[in-house]
């Protein structure tokens, strides 16, 4: 398939790696084709058409061209933001400049709709602050400046939200209740309301006989034509009342009888008849019986339905005395304002010399009340006595006995007006949130983790980048690699050294503490180029891959290890590119490989080399891929989990495990940590596993699914790497996103490109990490990790737009969002609410304190249930101190600093803080302009085999020499090309490059012509062979299994490279236990180009036919045995320093035929026993009968 008919290709400078057409004698002239890639994360709505700006043939051999390296073709279309938003020209000194001219008339991305519209709104909230002012704040370039502006506007929006939540739960809940209003005597007076026992009744609009009589008395309280005490009377012979709140207070009903009987007949305003009441006293003069009386149930409901507030007073009250009663008796209960007069004068013996509300003058045959109780009444009248009734058993029965009988109205300072009562916004606001915490709590505690024994067979790489950690550390996490029940033959370790570091208290770099670890002995490789996520002189890195064996008990595992060096412009952190693009030097490694047209930089080749000829593994039999955090070790079964877990559902294109903290009592600082990271880390992802919605992968441990069983591309498809690697931090929210955020970002672009497919959680895969104890790690690295969440949730929230997620993504993202922009005023106002509920007596605020309480007491009940005690605890600790910090002071820490996005690092990195730039941002010599050298470096080009299947063994030609390419040295140097087709070019090649290594700057990869490649013999592999992915020793590219041709090319090239004859290229597990003049002379045998003399072909023997005629066991024994004999016999006429073990496969396969292919493991181990016998490491009798001697 050609680039110009995929729907995504790669970007420039990949391209221009795999650029096709013809070669003329200044380069290939690109083919007319238009690929486009539209980026929908950049500042482009609809990509940016550079063509216009490059001539009509392009040359790259040509330094008077402008953008050697980054400009596309005349013809070709490229949507995708240049690095720097730059260009290469020449200078008067003939030397390449990189400028960053950020105006001079140059042509930049058109921003989109969205981002336009951003920016205005940005500078309408911030239309208060001029540029001058910013300017002289240190805000010099018009990023710094535009950055500080979208900060602030966003910190201005989460206000304005802030306030509409406020709003929604203070006034908002007015608009839902109905109207009731207080009235104090005065205000009273003034309406056409009645008072009746402490209620404000309205019957301006009933015509019922009781509001005709009523409506005489307007302004007036006329509760005496509304006698509450007749609630105390009896029907003859009835033991019981008929409300049931007076018959719980009422225990002697022949003392209540007594009460009542004292209370009609000694005032002189009720008149009573054959036990009925007739008339009652006036509301103008309480002595005179004028008045009718209303006492029966319906007139009781009558008048709640037209009640419309309440009678207020103030605390004065309790000490004044009405003229026609001198002796009047208040008391205060719960805001209540309670008339006793009467309870105090009728429960009082007759002629008392002591005043009538002293306890001592008790009628013990007239107490309406139990004694206790109304002693107490006694004892606290004219006072609040909210404490002693709350106090009293059963206090509240007789403070609803006493609403009905005495109330007279309410206290003005603790009245409960409108909504206070009951708040239905306040239950929902606060209801549904913690509903759903509580749910995902239940549902996350109510899994078990599967237990069973598995043993997967799949290949798995285990990727972990590390930057600053401690030799204990490292060395944790590759023993518990290492130990893993994974085979070994099935794992490979690849370490990433994010740069040349040494982290305080170590005494090495990383980089260093890492190959002590693993063991490694060779000599140092040469450094590889690479492209990688820098910005201008940062855009190329420089990395050298070792390799090897790591021994862990019983345990031995292959190891490759990549450092970053950087390059030699770089002032600090060389090399140091961060986690993403770690990531992406594998992924672009093993897309590349999945790939058939593109090409492998000179990294990528040097890790092929590595991983298929050292190791021993075939890199393209990799299924998945284990991204491990450097201090984070995993248990013994979390490999094989993720494994099986991937290999059970086919739909997972990655899953996470289970990171428990390892630390969590370290400090204060690592207390704070435990409950939010088991929040994190295990409920949230637990609860979307189930519902099938998990939106982000959490933790550091995340297995990625390279390609499905059928060689389908999974998370290496060519959308996903360029998706996850275009994108340029050029905005805050691109800075945050990319720069903090890290391999965050690959969740969207993941769901992105395959909406169909979804991520998953396993929790028995275990993993064990450590927290930081230091609070300014704490702060920075929380901080980060909330900021690049909130601006990753808008990103996923995007995709929702153009894919077809279900509904769960999306009702999953949206609370995730929602909680982000309004937890700090969420979590101050449930603050106010817990404290409110308890300091005031708000019916509301306590029914909605309590509930709060109840719900983290269930969760707790829940964790207690399933004997996670220590879970209670932390629980207990996180609400009462972890709240405050992770929903108040690190929302408010990430937006403050969420214009400069530094990243915050374990360790202090400088003298001043551990906060730096990252990475990938260009801290070079001169902001706006740098100058680079171009060096010398070549890269091949690796193109498909002729034929369909592979070949056992091939024979190269080159048809064509490769171009080496100097571009801008500032003293011109000739040019060099090879002059011929054969290898020895290759091998002048690399002694040139290392004659100019101190010179070397950048290597840039350039196009070069394809390498053909035809194989020699008709035979050919078996489809289903894959005896290479077992095999201790690595077999040569010819018994490979099928492969695309550019890998063959690759693996051929090794032959070819002077640094591949080294020792570190040996892979027998038998060679590396033995001296170095084993490995020089294993080396010869694996490593020097095929020299094998005609004549030894001729002298071998056929056999054939000796393999016709026998049986199945006899014929694998008389196998062995003849090709034990020939092997030995080739290999003693043989020059050992020039022959190879492919040499040794031709001329068995001269003989045998496809039987070679089955006996691989039985062929090394011959070619081992002949080596140590030659080294006289082993005793001669264990060779075969020679039939000739040498």
């Amino acid at each position: 398939m050609s680039p110009s008919n995929k729907k995504y290709s790669k970007p420039s400078f990949y391209r221009h790696i795999r650029g096709n057409g013809e070669a003329t004698e200044s380069g290939p002239k690109y083919a007319s084709s238009t690929t486009t890639y539209s980026d929908p994360f950049s500042d482009s709505q609809q990509g940016t058409d550079y063509s216009s700006q490059t001539d009509t043939s392009y040359n790259p051999w040509d330094t008077s061209k402008k953008d050697l390296f980054f400009e596309p073709s005349a013809n070709e279309k490229c949507y995708f933001s240049q690095p720097e938003a730059g260009s290469l020209r020449k200078n008067s000194k003939n030397s390449i400049e990189l400028s960053r001219e950020l105006s001079h008339g140059k042509k930049f991305p058109k921003a989109s709709k969205a981002r336009r519209y951003w920016l205005l709104v940005s500078k309408i909230f911030t239309i208060f602050i001029p540029d001058f002012l910013l300017k002289s704040c240190g805000k010099k370039d018009p990023d710094s400046r535009q950055s500080l502006r979208e900060k602030i506007t966003l910190f201005l929006i989460l206000s304005l939200l802030s306030l509409l939540f406020i709003v929604w739960v203070e006034l908002i809940p007015l608009t839902f209740c109905t109207p009731y209003y207080l009235f104090t005597p005065g205000d009273l007076a003034g309406t056409s309301y009645v008072a009746i026992n402490g209620k404000v009744v309205d019957f301006s609009h009933s015509t019922t006989v009781v509001a005709e009589e009523v409506g005489r008395y307007s302004g007036k309280d006329v509760s005496l034509m509304f006698p509450s005490f007749t609630l105390l009377a009896r029907t003859k012979g009835a033991t019981e009342y008929p409300d049931q709140d007076i018959q719980r207070c009422i225990q002697n009903l022949t003392r209540a009888d007594n009460w009542l009987e004292k209370r009609i007949f000694n005032d002189p305003g009720y008149l009573v008849t054959n036990q009925k009441l007739i008339e009652c006293p006036s509301p103008n003069d309480r002595n005179k019986s004028s008045a009718h009386c209303f006492y029966n149930a319906s007139v009781r409901h009558e008048v709640a339905k037209a009640t419309v507030g309440d009678l207020v007073f103030d605390y004065s009250i309790l000490g004044r005395n009405e003229p026609n009663l001198p002796q009047l008796a208040y008391m205060i209960a719960n805001g209540h304002l309670y008339d006793m007069s009467d309870f105090i004068k009728y429960s009082s013996a007759p002629a008392s010399p002591i005043r009538p509300w002293s306890p001592k003058g008790l009628d013990p045959e007239s107490l309406l009340f139990p004694r206790e109780v109304t002693e107490l009444i006694f004892e606290y009248v004219g006072e609040d006595a909210t404490g002693p009734f709350s106090r009293l058993e059963h206090g509240d029965t007789y403070l609803r006995c006493m609403d009905k009988l005495f109330y007279k109205g309410a206290v003005k300072e603790t009245v409960l007006p409108q909504c206070r009562s009951f708040n239905p916004i306040l239950w929902i606001t606060f209801g549904l949130p913690f509903m759903f915490l509580t749910i995902c709590t239940v549902a996350s505690l109510l899994v078990f983790p599967d237990r069973s024994k598995i043993q997967p067979s799949s290949n798995c790489i285990v990727m972990v980048p590390c930057y600053c950690e401690d030799q204990q550390t490292l060395k944790s996490n590759f023993d518990s690699v290492a130990r893993s029940d994974c085979h070994d033959s099935h794992k490979l370790l690849m370490v990433i050294c994010d740069g040349i570091f040494t982290a305080p208290g170590n005494v090495m770099s990383t980089h260093q503490i890492v190959l002590d670890i693993l063991g490694f002995s060779g000599p140092e490789p040469e450094l590889k180029a690479y492209i990688s996520l820098g910005e201008g002189n940062k855009n190329i890195n420089l990395a050298k891959v070792y390799s090897g064996f790591y021994e862990c008990g019983t345990h031995r595992i292959g190891y490759v290890v990549v450092v970053k060096y950087g390059n030699p412009m770089e002032i600090r952190n060389s090399g140091n590119r961060g986690k993403r693009d770690s990531i992406l030097v594998m992924w672009n490694f093993l897309e590349g490989l999945l790939d058939p047209e593109n090409k492998l930089t000179p990294l990528e080749y040097e890790l092929f080399h590595h991983i298929n000829n050292v190791i021993g593994i075939d890199p393209r039999s990799f299924q998945y891929a284990l991204v491990l955090d450097a201090d984070t070790s995993i248990a013994g079964d979390a490999l094989s989990r993720l494994i099986a877990r991937m290999e059970r559902d086919q739909r997972l294109m990655a899953v996470s495990g289970y990171a428990k903290p390892l630390n969590p009592t370290d400090s204060f600082v690592t207390m704070l940590q435990a409950y939010p990271f088991f929040m994190s880390h295990y409920i949230k992802p637990v609860f979307e596993s189930m519902i099938g919605g998990v939106t982000f992968l959490h933790g550091p441990c995340t297995m990625y699914r390279i390609k499905y069983s059928d060689s389908k591309p999974c998370v290496v498809d060519t959308t996903t790497i360029i998706g996850f690697s275009t994108p340029r931090p050029n905005t805050m929210h691109m800075r945050n996103t990319l720069l903090l955020g890290e391999d965050s970002f690959f969740s969207v672009i993941l769901l992105k490109t395959f909406p169909h497919l979804r991520f998953g959680f396993e929790s028995s895969a275990i993993c064990y990490t450590r927290l930081t104890p230091r609070f300014a790690v704490f702060l920075g690295q929380q901080g980060r990790i909330t900021s690049a969440a909130f601006h990753s949730y808008f990103e996923l929230a995007r995709v929702y737009g153009k894919t077809s997620l279900g509904l769960i993504y999306q009702l999953v993202t949206m609370i995730k969002l929602l909680s982000s922009t309004f937890m700090p005023v969420f979590v101050l106002y449930l603050y106010y609410v817990i404290i409110r509920s308890i300091a005031t007596d708000e019916t509301a605020y306590l029914i909605v304190g309590t509930s709060l309480i109840c719900m983290f007491g269930f969760n707790a009940m829940i964790l207690a249930v399933r004997g996670q005690f220590a879970g209670v605890f932390w629980l207990v600790f996180s609400v009462l101190f972890s709240l405050p910090f992770y929903c108040l002071l690190i929302p408010l820490y990430s937006l403050w600093h969420s214009d400069n996005c530094l990243w915050v690092d374990t360790v202090q990195t400088n003298s001043k803080s551990i906060r730096r730039k990252h990475g990938i941002l260009d801290d070079t010599n001169s902001q706006y302009k740098v100058s680079m050298q171009i060096s010398l470096l070549t890269i091949a080009e690796y193109d498909e085999l002729e034929n369909d299947d592979e070949s056992l063994y091939e024979d190269i030609r080159y048809e064509k020499p490769q171009r080496l390419i100097s571009l801008g040295d500032t003293s011109p140097a000739p040019s060099v090309e090879l002059q011929s087709d054969r290898p020895e070019d290759m091998v002048h090649l690399a002694k040139h490059v290392d004659q100019r290594a101190e010179e070397i700057l950048i290597s840039i990869p350039q196009v070069v012509q394809p390498i053909q490649i035809k194989t020699k013999k008709d035979h050919h592999l078996s489809s289903g062979s894959n005896k290479n992915l077992d095999s201790d020793v690595p077999l040569s590219l010819s018994c490979s299994p099928k492969s695309p041709g550019r890998l063959s090319q690759a693996t051929a090239n090794s032959t070819l490279q002077s640094e591949y004859s080294t020792d570190y290229t040996r892979s027998s597990r038998t060679f590396s236990y033995y001296s170095h003049q084993l490995d020089a002379a294993t080396n010869d045998m694996e490593s020097q180009p095929r020299s094998r003399p005609e004549s030894d072909r001729s002298s071998s023997r056929d056999h054939s036919h000796l393999l016709n005629g026998t049986t199945a066991g006899s014929k694998g024994a008389l196998v062995q045995r003849l090709m034990r004999e020939e092997i030995y016999y080739f290999l003693k006429e043989a020059n050992l320093n020039t022959v190879t073990r492919r040499d040794v496969k031709e001329r068995l396969f001269e003989h045998f035929g496809d039987a070679v292919t089955i006996y691989n493991d039985f062929i090394h181990d011959c070619i081992e026993e002949f080596t140590l016998e030659r080294l006289a490491l082993l005793p001669s009798a264990t060779s075969p009968q020679s039939p000739s001697t040498p």
